[in-house]
């Protein structure tokens, strides 16, 4: 039967000198429980063997034995990926039997439970080998046990049978020993230190269960188990009582020394007993005997219990100096101890003590599992020293952690305690171990590396892996900046280059020492610059770059660089590392100190089948710093001052695009590193760009927006060089600013933010030495502009009316902005007539409409015939101040002591002639109270002197009403306010005022027609938000002409007499100047028929015909002209 070894090859796994990346895992049949036990060597050909027990193997076809157990040996080839096992069959001849018995004495035997090696001798045992023939009136076999002997060629080996002569002596009832179990534990050391093969073998079957050992003897011509021990052996009867029946004593086993070991007492057997009771509790304990030699009795030197039911304490045990002191210390596995979860396990330490009466005292600490149902303490090993630091190390079992896949952990012994250093899972080994820990063997140089290696065994999953242990060396390391202390010009040092930038030279050494290590190695490391920048939070860039003598490398970091490095020697390498610019972040972190780190390891280079140094625990890292000259004594202290401007002051929405904000800085006391200029903005504007004057010396600067995590920004303005004394700083940052800017969410032209701020401040790297003039704060003021431009017409301007009827007609308004900024929020006060002057209701409130154009107007009555409508009612009551409607300044509103009559006299005005007059009026300022009004209307009252008298008769000939807000008083009109909600520059609306007036309500007596005029006052504004002015007028009249179709003017009443005579007056004159002209012979033309021959030969009547029609069509346009003259004005 062969068995094939892999070779696994892991990468990446943490550990310390145990190695798991060249693995050797040796696979068993399956089903064979195979790495039960295992032990490994080298004999004198140098072969590297491994011998493995597998308790469920076969070596023999016969089916009537079944599952014997069997020995494989194997190879080892770390050079080879596949390796070859073969069995042993370690056998009985099974000779002996009693007639007509069932059974056979190698069926289950459990071949390979236990193994141990001892100079040229490996001692296996099968604990449950049968003896065939029965005890007298039984009829079953008895499982006593049985050992093999194999040299280490593995050619030969031997057996021991345990006949009935070597117990009869001592037990009465021979059912006391013939189920005895021997060899289900071995002690892995001798149990006396000279040239014979002295082991100790545990029989946990003797008394019931009860249990005992065995002693061996032997050597190369004697081989005899000269000596058997149970409770029968103990000296005191105390001991005696603390056990019973099925307390499993010798359930493990092992020897040493204790402080009073002498000649009669040269060593100490130590034995496990995980069943055994301590009041009444099964507690497991461990049992420290002294096996005199006198009279071969056991004297308990010490003694142990579990701390908990059904622990398992004593199921492994360790008796070894772990501590240096020259003293056996004992450790004991309690692998079922409840550890807040169940079957976590526990592991105790005892130390070995000079009193005589401590002799072993228990430690304060306590090796504990983490894993649930993980059992650690199964198995314990003491495995060497593996990291040659002078302790004894220990290996502890785990084999049924994370879902049974196993682990193992190592502990580095010390002067008072253990070092947990490493933990090997299965994982890290092969997905498909379990149990991995079941087993650990003793510790052997297998690779000849000086350096201890041990097996591990998954019976569960039929393997073994081979743990090799690495070479440890230790790696000094050294970093060194010089200088110390950085200049700003590098001229005079080594690592200059072109542009003398501030540089430091960055020497990097190696060396190592250790034991059995290679004389040379290989180093991969890793320099980082800048770090205390770069590993800051939030991250800082390092401010230099690396190059060597040979090579840039542009970058402030090196990774991944190889250096080979030799035994005993000190190795150094050197780079430079240079400044990469000097500009604002540079001068800014100037007092900041310049950190380089190192880390370090032994490269990854595998050679196939050996295991590669390892470095020890130390840290694998190194820094050194050095400080950049700032030119001060120590720190600097700057003295800064900021002055700031800004254009304009005042910004007009849909004016004013941009902002200027200059800054100027001028400087005192020490060198300004790093000096920074910022412009703390708000949020209603946004940087552009900025510029510096070229008329004018300054730094240069650079400047950039930072938007910082709550939104909110500033601008920074990082000056490139040092600044010092008399050197100023100049720049202007120019921002925009827009309504869409301005406006924020949920803000509108009537809630924006009005101004505009902006903190100025310079500082430096340095603490400034007053800094109270380090800062300037700016403030500018939003503001709507807005030129409104009012007209109006009428449609249609004249209309008539007959009786009975009514009139409609519309006035027309348009609203034009101007700009530059848009109209928020507008009103346009609408003043109607509605009763006229002789009391007569014209328009009823519910008669007015307003026809807005967009849904941007909207319209409402605040007051009707002297009602104001503002939620109280006030009846007669003036509004002229509170609309802010026109004032009037006429003879018709003041008194006669407040006019002047001026008396114009017209000397001859002949007919169809006119004439004009000019009265130039000049108003002082101060006489005109604006106060509650838009505007004043001044009125001249022209009257015309009517005669009639004996020589002439003066009339007017056109004679109208004017209804119209200047001429009622409140209690007869009605406002209304128009409301524009917004209104873009150049963009213009219009709202229709209807009018319905019925012919009843008019009164045409001594009138030809009457004007309606509504008058629309703008409401002019200057807040603090918002300017609106009118471009042309404030007010804007509209006049709507009413003419009755009949005009009928009633006459005065004239004297009769005067009528009378005047007629007769004239009739006389008429016949007086008839006579006359008879007299002088008017009446007597001599040339009459001549002048009518002319008159037919020229055409003169066609001529006169047309003259006619002529002046017929001229009297009827002037007649059109006359009545066009009758116009009313109304103002609201």
């Amino acid at each position: 039967m062969y068995v094939v070894a892999f070779i696994m090859l892991l990468v990446g796994i943490d550990c310390f000198n145990i190695d798991t990346n060249n693995v050797v895992n040796i696979l068993g049949p399956e089903g064979t429980d195979f790495g039960y036990s295992a032990v490994m060597f080298s004999n004198e050909e140098s072969q590297k063997w491994v011998v493995i027990g597998a308790i469920k193997a076969n070596f023999t076809n016969d089916q009537n034995i079944t599952t014997p157990g069997n020995i494989f040996k194997c190879k080892l080839n770390f050079t080879k990926s596949t390796q070859e096992c073969e069995p042993m069959n370690l056998r009985t001849n099974d000779s002996r039997r009693w007639q007509n018995l069932p059974g056979y004495e190698e069926d289950n035997e459990l071949l390979g439970a236990a193994m141990s090696i001892f100079d040229e001798t490996i001692i296996t045992c099968a604990p449950l080998w049968k003896d065939m023939i029965p005890l007298k009136h039984s009829d079953f076999v008895h499982p006593i046990g049985r050992c093999f002997n194999m040299d280490r060629n593995l050619q030969s080996y031997t057996t021991k049978y345990f006949t009935g002569r070597l117990f009869r002596n001592k037990f009465e009832n021979l059912s006391d020993y013939y189920f005895a179990q021997i060899g289900l534990s071995i002690s892995n050391k001798k149990f006396e230190d000279n040239s014979w093969l002295n082991i100790l073998i545990g029989a946990t079957g003797f008394l019931e269960n009860e249990g005992g050992f065995l002693q061996y003897t032997g050597n190369l011509t004697i081989d005899d188990f000269s000596s058997f021990f149970t409770r029968l052996d103990f000296a005191e009867d105390a001991v005696k009582q603390s056990l019973h029946h099925g307390s499993l004593m010798g359930y493990s086993i092992s020897t040493g020394k204790l402080y009073n070991s002498d000649e009669e007492c040269p060593g100490v057997i130590v034995l496990g007993a995980p069943k055994s009771t301590s009041e009444n509790r099964i507690v497991g304990g461990v049992f420290v005997f002294c096996l005199k030699q006198t009279d071969k009795k056991l004297y308990l030197k010490k003694m142990f219990v579990g701390e908990k039911s059904g622990s398992g304490f004593g199921t492994s045990i360790v008796f070894e100096d772990i501590n240096g002191d020259g003293l056996d210390d004992l450790l004991v596995g309690a692998p079922l101890q409840y550890n807040d979860v169940l079957d976590s396990g526990v592991v105790h330490i005892y130390y070995g003590d000079t009193y005589p009466h401590i002799l072993l005292r228990a430690s304060e600490q306590k090796l504990q599992g983490m894993s649930e149902w993980g059992r650690f303490g199964t198995a314990l090993q003491c495995i060497g020293d593996i990291n040659k630091d002078g302790y004894k190390d220990v290996v502890i079992g785990a084999p049924y952690e994370e879902s049974n896949q196993g682990a193992i952990y190592i502990y580095h012994g010390g002067y008072d305690k253990l070092t947990y250093t490493q933990k090997i899972k299965a994982q890290d080994i092969s997905s498909n171990i379990q149990s991995f820990g079941w087993y650990i063997s003793t510790a052997y140089d297998i690779d000849n590396n000086k350096y201890q290696d041990f097996l591990v065994g998954s019976y569960m999953s039929n393997t073994v892996t081979v743990l090799r242990g690495r070479p440890i060396i230790k790696l000094n390391n050294t970093i060194e900046l010089f200088p110390s202390d950085i200049p700003l010009n590098s001229s005079a040092l080594k690592c200059r280059n072109e542009l003398y930038r501030p540089c430091v030279t960055v020497r990097l050494c190696f060396s190592y020492t250790g034991f059995s290590v290679p004389d040379s190695i290989l180093v991969d490391y890793n320099l980082s610059s800048d770090i205390r920048r770069t590993l800051s939070t939030p991250s800082k860039p390092t401010r230099v770059h690396l190059s060597s003598e040979t090579e840039v490398f542009g970058s402030g970091n090196l990774e991944e660089k190889r250096f080979q490095v030799r035994k005993l020697s000190e190795s150094c390498i050197e780079y430079f590392a240079i400044v990469t610019a000097l500009d604002i972040q540079f001068f800014a972190s100037l007092e900041e100190e310049l950190v380089m780190e190192t880390t370090y390891r032994i490269s990854d280079t595998s050679i196939l089948g050996e295991v590669q140094p390892v470095l020890d625990n130390d840290l694998t890292i190194n820094r050194d710093k050095a400080n950049f000259s700032t030119g001060c004594n120590e720190t600097c202290h700057p003295d800064l001052q900021i002055e700031s401007t800004i254009y304009p002051q005042k910004i007009i929405i849909g004016e004013t695009s941009e902002i200027d904000v200059t800054v100027k800085v001028t400087y005192k006391g020490d060198l300004s590193h790093g000096t920074r200029i910022k412009i703390h903005i708000s949020d209603n504007i946004r940087y552009i760009a900025f510029s510096q004057p070229t008329n004018e010396v300054t730094e240069s600067v650079d400047c950039r927006n930072i938007i910082a995590e709550n939104k909110e920004s500033h601008v920074q303005c990082d000056l490139r060089n040092t600044l010092s004394r008399r050197q100023i700083v100049i720049v202007n940052a120019r921002f925009i600013v827009s309504r869409d800017i301005l406006l924020k969410d949920g803000e509108n032209l009537g809630n924006f933010e009005q101004q505009i701020v902006f903190n100025t401040l310079v500082e430096a790297t340095s603490t400034d030495m007053n800094i109270s003039d380090n800062s300037w704060k700016l403030i500018a003021i939003v503001k709507l502009h807005v030129s409104v431009e009012l007209n109006g017409i009428s449609r249609p301007d004249q209309l008539t009316i007959t009786k009975n009827d009514k009139v409609n007609f519309v006035h027309t308004y348009y609203i034009k902005n101007d700009g530059p900024s848009p109209l928020y929020n507008g009103s346009i006060s609408i003043c109607l007539p509605v009763t006229s002057d002789d009391g007569t209701s014209m328009i009823t409130k519910e008669m007015i409409q307003i026809s807005g154009h967009s849904s941007k107007i909207t319209w409402r009555v605040v007051e009707f015939a002297g009602e104001i409508f503002n939620g109280k009612s006030t009846q007669s009551r003036r509004r002229r101040e509170t609309v802010q409607m026109l004032k009037e300044i006429s003879c018709n509103t003041v008194s006669s002591s407040n006019h002047a009559i001026i008396e114009i006299k017209i000397d001859l005005l002949e007919k169809d002639k006119t004439d004009t007059f000019d009265v130039l009026v000049n108003i002082l300022k101060e006489s005109l109270n604006f106060t509650k009004v838009a505007g004043i209307v001044y009125k001249s009252l022209a009257t015309l002197k009517s005669e009639n008298n004996s020589r002439q008769l003066i009339t007017v000939t056109d004679s109208s009403i004017i209804e119209s807000c200047s001429t009622v008083d409140s209690s007869k009109w009605a406002i209304i306010e128009i409301k524009v909600d917004m209104l873009e520059k150049d963009e213009t609306d219009k709202f229709d005022v209807l009018v319905n007036i019925s012919e009843d309500s008019l009164s045409f007596t001594k009138v030809t027609g009457i004007i309606y005029k509504s008058i629309a006052t703008l409401k002019s504004e200057n807040s603090n938000r918002q300017l609106i002015v009118a471009t042309n007028s404030s007010s804007i009249e509209v006049s709507s002409e009413i003419f009755p179709t009949d005009i009928a003017v009633q006459s005065e009443q004239i004297n009769l007499w005067i009528i009378i005579g005047s007629s007769v007056g004239g009739l006389v004159l008429l016949v007086l100047l008839g006579v006359g002209l008879w007299k002088c012979g008017f009446f007597k033309r001599q040339k009459k028929e001549e002048v009518k021959e002319w008159k037919r030969k020229s055409n003169y009547y066609e001529k006169r015909k047309t003259a006619r029609i002529s002046k017929a069509n001229f009297r009827a346009s002037q007649a059109a002209a006359l009545k066009s003259k009758k116009i009313s004005i109304i103002t609201e």
